[in-house]
Protein backbone atom coordinates (compact mmCIF):
# COMPACT_ATOMS: atom_id res chain seq x y z
CA UNK A 1 0.00 0.00 0.00
CA UNK A 2 1.55 3.53 -0.73
CA UNK A 3 2.18 6.24 1.70
CA UNK A 4 -0.65 7.93 0.21
CA UNK A 5 -3.29 5.31 0.84
CA UNK A 6 -1.78 4.51 4.27
CA UNK A 7 -2.87 8.60 5.51
CA UNK A 8 -6.16 9.13 3.36
CA UNK A 9 -7.61 5.69 4.24
CA UNK A 10 -7.87 6.14 7.94
CA UNK A 11 -8.49 9.60 7.22
CA UNK A 12 -11.58 8.97 5.15
CA UNK A 13 -12.70 6.25 7.08
CA UNK A 14 -12.60 8.34 10.39
CA UNK A 15 -14.84 11.09 8.65
CA UNK A 16 -16.83 8.02 6.81
CA UNK A 17 -18.24 7.09 9.89
CA UNK A 18 -17.98 9.84 12.47
CA UNK A 19 -20.44 12.23 9.84
CA UNK A 20 -22.75 9.13 10.57
CA UNK A 21 -25.30 9.92 13.63
CA UNK A 22 -24.93 7.72 16.61
CA UNK A 23 -28.49 5.62 15.65
CA UNK A 24 -26.53 4.83 12.28
CA UNK A 25 -23.19 4.09 13.97
CA UNK A 26 -24.34 1.68 16.02
CA UNK A 27 -26.58 0.08 13.12
CA UNK A 28 -23.35 -0.79 11.28
CA UNK A 29 -21.44 -2.32 14.23
CA UNK A 30 -21.78 -6.02 13.61
CA UNK A 31 -19.99 -6.93 17.47
CA UNK A 32 -21.57 -7.04 20.71
CA UNK A 33 -20.28 -3.57 21.66
CA UNK A 34 -17.93 -4.81 24.42
CA UNK A 35 -15.01 -2.18 24.70
CA UNK A 36 -12.65 -4.75 25.29
CA UNK A 37 -11.31 -7.60 27.59
CA UNK A 38 -9.05 -6.95 30.19
CA UNK A 39 -4.71 -8.34 29.34
CA UNK A 40 -2.73 -9.59 31.86
CA UNK A 41 0.00 -11.42 29.62
CA UNK A 42 1.03 -8.43 27.75
CA UNK A 43 3.12 -5.79 29.09
CA UNK A 44 1.82 -2.09 28.10
CA UNK A 45 1.79 0.95 29.49
CA UNK A 46 -0.01 1.95 32.44
CA UNK A 47 -4.35 2.40 31.50
CA UNK A 48 -5.79 5.56 32.98
CA UNK A 49 -8.41 5.02 35.70
CA UNK A 50 -11.80 3.97 33.99
CA UNK A 51 -9.99 3.03 30.89
CA UNK A 52 -10.78 -0.69 29.23
CA UNK A 53 -7.77 -2.28 27.79
CA UNK A 54 -8.76 -3.86 24.10
CA UNK A 55 -6.08 -6.80 24.02
CA UNK A 56 -5.35 -7.22 20.38
CA UNK A 57 -2.12 -9.01 20.90
CA UNK A 58 -2.66 -11.44 17.97
CA UNK A 59 -2.77 -8.79 15.98
CA UNK A 60 -0.12 -7.18 17.05
CA UNK A 61 -0.88 -4.19 19.66
CA UNK A 62 -2.69 -3.84 22.55
CA UNK A 63 -4.40 -0.27 23.26
CA UNK A 64 -7.17 1.58 25.78
CA UNK A 65 -10.51 3.43 25.46
CA UNK A 66 -11.87 5.96 27.56
CA UNK A 67 -15.28 5.12 29.37
CA UNK A 68 -18.23 5.66 26.83
CA UNK A 69 -15.88 4.59 24.40
CA UNK A 70 -17.19 1.64 21.99
CA UNK A 71 -14.87 -0.88 20.15
CA UNK A 72 -17.36 -1.58 16.78
CA UNK A 73 -16.88 -4.90 14.68
CA UNK A 74 -17.48 -3.91 10.91
CA UNK A 75 -18.06 -6.16 8.43
CA UNK A 76 -17.98 -6.08 4.59
CA UNK A 77 -21.34 -4.88 3.84
CA UNK A 78 -20.75 -1.81 6.54
CA UNK A 79 -17.78 -1.03 4.92
CA UNK A 80 -19.59 -1.09 1.38
CA UNK A 81 -22.52 0.70 2.34
CA UNK A 82 -21.36 3.53 4.99
CA UNK A 83 -17.82 3.93 3.06
CA UNK A 84 -19.46 4.48 -0.24
CA UNK A 85 -22.19 6.96 0.61
CA UNK A 86 -19.36 9.00 2.91
CA UNK A 87 -16.87 9.23 -0.42
CA UNK A 88 -19.67 10.37 -2.70
CA UNK A 89 -20.46 13.34 -0.61
CA UNK A 90 -16.98 13.95 0.02
CA UNK A 91 -14.87 13.69 -3.00
CA UNK A 92 -12.03 15.46 -1.98
CA UNK A 93 -11.03 12.65 0.14
CA UNK A 94 -10.31 11.38 -3.16
CA UNK A 95 -8.47 13.98 -5.26
CA UNK A 96 -7.89 13.04 -8.71
CA UNK A 97 -6.00 15.05 -11.36
CA UNK A 98 -8.14 14.53 -14.57
CA UNK A 99 -11.53 12.89 -14.69
CA UNK A 100 -12.38 11.75 -18.27
CA UNK A 101 -15.40 9.98 -20.20
CA UNK A 102 -13.02 9.30 -22.94
CA UNK A 103 -12.79 5.63 -24.24
CA UNK A 104 -8.61 5.78 -23.32
CA UNK A 105 -5.85 2.86 -24.37
CA UNK A 106 -4.75 2.44 -20.46
CA UNK A 107 -1.15 1.10 -21.86
CA UNK A 108 -0.68 4.78 -23.72
CA UNK A 109 -2.93 7.70 -22.59
CA UNK A 110 -2.31 7.47 -19.04
CA UNK A 111 1.54 7.85 -19.08
CA UNK A 112 3.82 10.40 -17.85
CA UNK A 113 3.88 12.63 -20.04
CA UNK A 114 0.92 11.86 -22.14
CA UNK A 115 -1.97 15.13 -22.66
CA UNK A 116 -5.25 13.61 -21.34
CA UNK A 117 -8.34 16.47 -21.23
CA UNK A 118 -5.84 19.51 -21.82
CA UNK A 119 -3.68 18.23 -18.58
CA UNK A 120 -0.50 16.84 -19.22
CA UNK A 121 -0.29 13.56 -17.26
CA UNK A 122 3.19 13.25 -14.26
CA UNK A 123 4.28 10.58 -12.08
CA UNK A 124 1.63 9.44 -8.81
CA UNK A 125 -0.95 11.66 -10.52
CA UNK A 126 -4.30 10.04 -10.36
CA UNK A 127 -7.05 9.61 -13.21
CA UNK A 128 -10.70 8.81 -12.67
CA UNK A 129 -11.44 6.29 -15.85
CA UNK A 130 -15.34 6.70 -16.01
CA UNK A 131 -16.63 5.40 -19.83
CA UNK A 132 -14.59 2.36 -20.79
CA UNK A 133 -15.86 0.26 -23.66
CA UNK A 134 -14.72 -2.24 -21.40
CA UNK A 135 -16.24 -1.27 -18.25
CA UNK A 136 -14.15 -3.47 -16.45
CA UNK A 137 -11.12 -1.01 -16.47
CA UNK A 138 -13.28 1.46 -15.37
CA UNK A 139 -11.65 2.91 -11.77
CA UNK A 140 -9.06 5.24 -10.72
CA UNK A 141 -5.39 4.80 -11.89
CA UNK A 142 -2.26 6.17 -10.71
CA UNK A 143 0.20 7.00 -13.26
CA UNK A 144 3.64 5.63 -13.29
CA UNK A 145 7.50 7.18 -13.27
CA UNK A 146 7.58 5.23 -16.64
CA UNK A 147 5.01 2.39 -18.13
CA UNK A 148 1.27 1.78 -17.76
CA UNK A 149 -0.29 3.58 -15.02
CA UNK A 150 -1.84 1.31 -12.16
CA UNK A 151 -5.57 0.55 -11.30
CA UNK A 152 -5.91 1.66 -7.98
CA UNK A 153 -8.55 -0.45 -4.89
CA UNK A 154 -11.34 1.55 -3.93
CA UNK A 155 -10.97 3.18 -0.69
CA UNK A 156 -13.99 0.37 0.52
CA UNK A 157 -11.75 -2.47 -0.62
CA UNK A 158 -8.70 -1.22 0.93
CA UNK A 159 -10.29 -1.01 4.28
CA UNK A 160 -11.83 -4.60 3.81
CA UNK A 161 -8.88 -6.04 3.23
CA UNK A 162 -7.33 -4.43 6.36
CA UNK A 163 -10.49 -5.98 8.14
CA UNK A 164 -9.30 -9.21 6.68
CA UNK A 165 -6.03 -8.80 8.19
CA UNK A 166 -6.93 -8.31 11.47
CA UNK A 167 -5.49 -4.93 11.01
CA UNK A 168 -8.10 -2.52 11.92
CA UNK A 169 -9.78 -1.07 14.96
CA UNK A 170 -12.47 1.39 14.94
CA UNK A 171 -13.79 2.74 18.51
CA UNK A 172 -16.09 6.16 19.06
CA UNK A 173 -17.32 8.29 22.39
CA UNK A 174 -21.40 6.99 22.02
CA UNK A 175 -21.71 8.60 25.54
CA UNK A 176 -21.88 12.07 23.72
CA UNK A 177 -23.91 11.67 20.67
CA UNK A 178 -24.07 14.16 18.40
CA UNK A 179 -24.07 15.14 14.28
CA UNK A 180 -20.23 13.54 14.26
CA UNK A 181 -19.29 10.91 16.70
CA UNK A 182 -15.71 11.60 18.15
CA UNK A 183 -13.71 8.76 17.06
CA UNK A 184 -10.26 6.62 16.77
CA UNK A 185 -9.26 4.45 14.09
CA UNK A 186 -6.03 2.44 13.96
CA UNK A 187 -4.81 0.22 11.17
CA UNK A 188 -1.78 -2.30 10.83
CA UNK A 189 -0.25 -2.37 7.20
CA UNK A 190 2.80 -4.83 7.06
CA UNK A 191 5.89 -4.23 4.98
CA UNK A 192 6.13 -0.82 4.90
CA UNK A 193 9.32 0.46 3.30
CA UNK A 194 10.64 4.21 3.22
CA UNK A 195 10.96 5.80 7.14
CA UNK A 196 9.15 8.48 8.91
CA UNK A 197 10.42 11.13 7.37
CA UNK A 198 8.62 10.03 4.21
CA UNK A 199 5.73 9.94 5.94
CA UNK A 200 5.89 13.09 7.35
CA UNK A 201 6.61 14.83 3.93
CA UNK A 202 3.56 12.27 2.40
CA UNK A 203 0.90 13.30 5.49
CA UNK A 204 1.90 17.05 4.84
CA UNK A 205 1.73 16.86 1.00
CA UNK A 206 -1.38 14.39 0.76
CA UNK A 207 -3.64 15.69 3.48
CA UNK A 208 -3.28 19.04 1.78
CA UNK A 209 -4.42 17.60 -1.45
CA UNK A 210 -7.43 16.20 0.27
CA UNK A 211 -8.66 19.37 1.09
CA UNK A 212 -7.17 19.77 4.58
CA UNK A 213 -5.54 23.05 6.36
CA UNK A 214 -3.71 24.30 9.05
CA UNK A 215 -2.00 20.75 8.53
CA UNK A 216 1.18 20.61 11.17
CA UNK A 217 3.83 17.22 11.12
CA UNK A 218 6.38 16.55 13.56
CA UNK A 219 8.65 13.36 14.40
CA UNK A 220 8.03 13.40 18.14
CA UNK A 221 9.31 10.45 21.13
CA UNK A 222 5.99 8.90 22.44
CA UNK A 223 5.68 6.04 25.20
CA UNK A 224 5.51 3.27 21.77
CA UNK A 225 8.53 5.10 20.47
CA UNK A 226 9.58 7.24 17.67
CA UNK A 227 6.21 8.94 16.00
CA UNK A 228 4.99 11.28 12.92
CA UNK A 229 2.38 13.24 14.86
CA UNK A 230 0.42 15.45 12.45
CA UNK A 231 -2.79 17.53 12.99
CA UNK A 232 -5.37 19.22 10.88
CA UNK A 233 -8.36 20.65 10.05
CA UNK A 234 -10.86 19.33 6.82
CA UNK A 235 -14.55 19.78 6.02
CA UNK A 236 -16.49 17.01 6.23
CA UNK A 237 -20.13 16.62 4.25
CA UNK A 238 -22.51 15.17 7.71
CA UNK A 239 -25.49 12.71 7.29
CA UNK A 240 -28.23 14.83 7.38
CA UNK A 241 -26.22 16.98 4.24
CA UNK A 242 -25.05 19.78 6.96
CA UNK A 243 -20.99 20.95 6.54
CA UNK A 244 -18.86 20.81 9.57
CA UNK A 245 -15.21 21.18 10.65
CA UNK A 246 -13.63 18.26 12.15
CA UNK A 247 -10.29 18.74 13.99
CA UNK A 248 -7.96 15.87 13.03
CA UNK A 249 -4.95 14.09 14.33
CA UNK A 250 -2.44 11.34 12.68
CA UNK A 251 -0.21 9.53 14.61
CA UNK A 252 1.91 6.85 12.51
CA UNK A 253 4.65 4.57 14.42
CA UNK A 254 6.97 2.31 12.76
CA UNK A 255 7.54 -1.19 14.02
CA UNK A 256 10.02 -2.93 12.43
CA UNK A 257 8.34 -3.25 9.16
CA UNK A 258 4.98 -2.84 10.46
CA UNK A 259 3.16 0.47 9.96
CA UNK A 260 0.45 1.95 12.85
CA UNK A 261 -1.68 4.53 12.12
CA UNK A 262 -3.87 6.11 14.67
CA UNK A 263 -6.57 8.53 13.55
CA UNK A 264 -8.85 10.69 15.57
CA UNK A 265 -11.21 13.04 14.60
CA UNK A 266 -13.51 15.65 16.49
CA UNK A 267 -15.92 18.42 15.89
CA UNK A 268 -14.83 19.84 19.74
CA UNK A 269 -11.15 19.61 19.98
CA UNK A 270 -11.35 21.82 23.17
CA UNK A 271 -12.86 18.87 24.58
CA UNK A 272 -10.99 15.57 23.15
CA UNK A 273 -7.65 16.80 22.88
CA UNK A 274 -6.44 15.47 26.59
CA UNK A 275 -8.35 12.08 25.22
CA UNK A 276 -6.33 11.58 22.58
CA UNK A 277 -3.21 11.86 24.15
CA UNK A 278 -3.87 9.28 27.25
CA UNK A 279 -5.22 6.94 24.62
CA UNK A 280 -2.08 7.63 22.22
CA UNK A 281 -0.02 6.75 25.30
CA UNK A 282 -2.21 3.34 25.91
CA UNK A 283 -1.00 2.28 22.21
CA UNK A 284 1.93 -0.73 22.53
CA UNK A 285 2.97 -2.86 19.52
CA UNK A 286 3.61 -6.42 20.67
Amino acid sequence: MSPRRLILIPLALALVLGACSSDDSSKGASGTGATGTEATSVTTPPVPTGFTEVDRSKDGFVIALPPGWKNFDLTSADIDSIVGAALQANPSLQPVKVTTTQNVDIAKDLTAGATLEGKTLAANDRVDVKAQTDASQNGVYVVQASGPAQKESSVADAVKALVDQGGLLYASDTSNPGKFLTNVNLIKVQGVEGGLGLLQQQAQSQLTAAGATNVSSSQVQLPAGDAVRTTYTVPVTLADGTQAEIAGLQVYFLNDSNLFVLTFSTDNPDKYSQTFDQIIATFSPV
